[in-house]
């Protein structure tokens, strides 16, 4: 299953040069999960940082991808991974601290400017 959350649908909406462009993009997710924020986002993605800052990594992944991290747990059973399709070594980071957090770059890393 594809899903998608406001703060990824408000970044892939911001690339769009055009109004058109936009509503295309927009369509793109009419056939995803869309999920909303929960009662315990706040403290899944409070709680990614800190485990972040305990390995010493407390700026490796930046608010926006642990934001996105906290979303996909919310929707995950308690013991179950989930992963995140990505192009952004912030969530292997994230994974490394996380393990419920699966993560597959979409292409490979470095292929892309």
């Amino acid at each position: 299953m594809l899903a998608t959350c406001l703060p990824l649908m408000l970044e892939a909406g911001y690339s769009a040069t055009s109004t058109r462009e936009h509503e295309r993009i927009m369509g793109v997710f009419s056939s995803w999960r869309i999920l909303s924020a929960t009662s315990d986002l706040n403290v899944r993605a409070t709680m990614l940082q800190h485990l972040l800052f305990d390995a010493g990594k407390g700026r490796a992944a930046g608010a926006f991808d642990i934001e996105v991290a906290a979303y996909a747990l919310s929707y995950t059973l308690s013991g179950d991974r989930v992963a995140i399709v990505h192009y952004d070594e912030d969530y292997d980071h994230l994974h490394d601290v996380e393990t419920r957090l699966l993560t597959r770059w979409v292409v490979p890393r470095g292929s892309v400017d």
